[in-house]
Order: structure tokens, then C-alpha cells, then sequence
């Protein structure tokens, strides 16, 4: 699958980039999967949009400022990988070393989002972005295990990150995403589903899962901080209270909708309090006709998105909801599914398919981005 997705804006003395991970609450639209974070955060309505925020971060910081910049930094591609549903669905080095190559010489990127579980797997693909010279922002997203596992995951890729880095490799580590969806024991639920149905029906202690949440993200940051030299991230959900002192860079999943663009910018505003890059970790829609104006209503499926709901004219339908402009210091990313086929034509948009379980936004060489 393919799908446009993020941008960053940051001060012009650093290099912005990042990007996004396999959504797997199935069944459940991103709307209602956010509505749950948005209770969350009405929870703590009083304070600042982001907490912990230090009153003078707006103006202080090694890397305050909004000079003038250069255009976008990277162009890029969220490469989501794992084992696969089925065998054709496998991972495989072969099928991945193509699929790079594919993002590098025929997708024009220069930077891969590496993302997904499986340390091995994470870890080969790294290394082969490295030799393809594409800059590496690696997110591993291991779900629904104790927190001891998640974070041994996090330090054994991180590690093996850091070797690339000292090797010359273009790199930094993101250290998860949205951990009260994915670590078991912040919110209440056996897995992704629940937890979202519990926030969704208010079957939580918000008081209580801030706290989980926040002493874990510092936990993980913790550990990237060991194990990485480069620059570290988290990716928030947009609603979430994040201490960002912790990180070099601000992440956050951002899928309002807004028919008028200046808005976007505007409700990003806040978050450069703090004087450090602003990534778009996550932003999407389906491709049936009307779906940018649902928001983050994109999780499409048999049951949410009909067979006979019309589908947009052409496959780049997915880039036609608006969006911030990209600013003179930005990086713009596209989500690829591992195992995709690459469409071989060049030469006109492809009539937009849709897969057995999902909407799905193919994308060609001569895609203009």
C-alpha cells in the first residue's frame, strides 16, 4: 500500500524527516480510535497543550528560529514491514532489497522510513538503506508484549543503528509510537482493539494512564539515548501530552481536516514551543470519494468502506486532502506496504484498485512529488 504521508517543519539549522507505522486496530476508524485519545486529553483540559512544556520554550532552544530554508530536506518512504499474513505476504530479503531499490531509483526518495516489528527484519533493512545511501529513520513498533520486550526490541535495533551511524550512515531512531495503543498495561486491554474500545467507552483511569504513559515514554527514551548517538523521536497521537525535552524531535500523528489551509499551520503552531523540528509522523485518508473530509475516518475495510462507494478518478487521490503547504524546511514522506507490487507504467495514473482488506493508493515513478 501506498500513501502519502507526512511532512515536518523545523528551525533551518537541522535536517527534519519523519514518518509513520502499520495501523492495526482493523475494523475501527481512525476517527473513533482518536476520539479515545481526545478524552484523554480534555482530562487535562487546564494545562498546556503540551506538557511540561518550560514557559521559555518558545524562544529558547539550541535550535530556535524560522529563518529562511532550502526547500524540502528528504523525500521519503514509510516502509512497513513484519512476518506477513501469508506467504505472499512473507518478508523476505529478497522481496525487501527490491522494494528499496524500487523507493531509491524509480519513487525518487532519499530517505526510508524503516518500521514494523522483528529485530532481524528491521535490522537488514537498515543496513540495506544504508548501502543504498538513503537516509534511515528507523522506528520499530513491536505491539502487545511486556514492556521488558518492547524495549529490549527498542535497544537491539537501536544498537544496531548506531553501527551504521558511526559507519557514515545518515540516521535517527525513533524510539515508538503511541505507546498507549501498542504497550500493554497503560491503557486496559489484552491487545490494540481493547485498549481503544476501553478508551472509546471510558473503561480507564486517565489520570492513571498519563502517568503509565508518561513513565514509559521516558523509559524508552531512556534507552534510545543509550543505545543511539543520533538524534531521537517519539510519534504522538495528536492529542497526547508528551514532555518533548526528552527528544530532538517532535513527532506527532496529525489527521485533522480543514477546508481551509492556513488552518493546519495554525493548529501546528504550539507544538514548535518548543524550538525543535516539527515531524508529521502520520497523516492519510482513503480513496473513496469524499473521504479526505472524514478526517482520520481512513481506516478503510469491507465493513466501513462499501463496495459501491465511489472511488476517486485517480490514485493520487490520497495527496488531494488538504494540507499544509510545504514549508521552506520540510520533509515529505509516502507509506509503502512491504510485499506491494510496483505499478510498471509510467506513463498515465493506474485506475485505483482496492485490496481484500483495505483501500489501497498506488503510486508510479512519474508521480508528481
Amino acid at each position: 500500500m501506498l500513501r502519502r504521508l507526512a511532512a515536518t517543519h523545523e528551525p533551518p539549522t537541522d535536517r527534519g524527516v519523519r514518518v509513520h507505522r502499520d495501523e492495526r486496530n482493523r475494523g475501527i476508524s481512525r476517527a473513533r480510535f482518536l476520539a479515545g485519545a481526545r478524552a484523554v486529553g480534555a482530562a487535562a483540559a487546564a494545562g498546556p497543550l503540551l506538557a511540561g512544556a518550560p514557559a521559555s520554550a518558545a524562544t529558547t532552544g539550541r535550535r530556535g528560529g524560522r529563518g529562511k530554508g532550502k526547500g524540502l530536506t528528504h523525500r521519503g518512504v514509510c516502509y512497513t514491514i513484519g512476518a506477513g499474513e501469508t506467504p505472499g505476504t512473507a518478508w523476505s530479503t529478497a522481496r525487501m532489497r527490491a522494494d528499496l531499490r524500487a523507493i531509491r531509483n524509480d519513487l525518487h526518495a532519499t530517505s526510508v522510513e524503516v518500521t514494523g516489528d522483528g529485530v532481524d527484519r528491521l535490522n537488514a533493512t537498515a543496513s540495506e538503506a544504508a548501502e543504498l545511501g538513503l537516509h534511515i529513520w528507523l522506528q520499530p513498533t513491536l505491539g502487545d508484549r511486556p514492556a521488558s520486550e518492547i524495549l529490549d526490541h527498542l535497544a537491539e535495533t537501536g544498537r544496531h543503528l548506531e553501527r551504521l551511524r558511526r559507519q557514515g550512515a545518515r540516521a535517527d531512531l525513533s524510539v515508538g509510537c503511541e505507546f498507549w495503543l501498542f504497550v500493554p498495561g497503560i491503557v486496559p486491554g489484552a491487545n490494540a482493539q481493547e485498549r481503544i474500545r476501553n478508551l472509546m467507552e471510558g473503561n480507564y483511569d486517565p489520570e492513571q494512564m498519563m502517568r503509565r504513559l508518561s513513565a514509559f515514554t521516558a523509559r524508552a527514551a531512556a534507552v534510545g539515548r543509550s543505545v543511539f548517538g543520533g538524534k531521537l523521536s517519539y510519534a504522538a497521537a495528536q492529542d497526547d501530552e508528551v514532555d518533548w525535552s526528552l527528544f530532538d524531535i517532535v513527532g506527532i500523528d496529525y489527521y485533522s481536516y480543514f477546508p481551509d489551509r492556513a488552518d493546519y499551520l495554525r493548529k501546528l503552531r504550539p507544538y514548535l514551543r518548543w524550538g525543535k523540528p516539527l515531524a508529521i509522523t502520520e497523516f492519510g485518508t482513503c480513496t473513496y470519494t469524499g473521504a479526505p473530509q472524514q478526517g482520520g475516518a481512513w481506516a478503510g475495510t469491507r465493513s466501513t468502506t462499501p463496495s459501491n462507494r465511489p472511488r476517486s478518478k485517480a490514485t493520487w487521490s490520497a495527496a488531494s486532502a488538504p494540507r499544509p503547504p510545504i514549508s521552506p524546511n520540510s520533509s515529505a514522506f509516502s507509506r509503502r506496504w512491504a510485499c506491494t507490487p510496483r505499478w510498471p507504467s509510467s506513463s498515465s495514473p493506474p485506475t485505483p484498485r482496492t485490496h481484500p482488506s483495505r483501500d489501497t493508493t498506488w503510486t508510479w515513478p512519474a508521480m508528481p512529488w
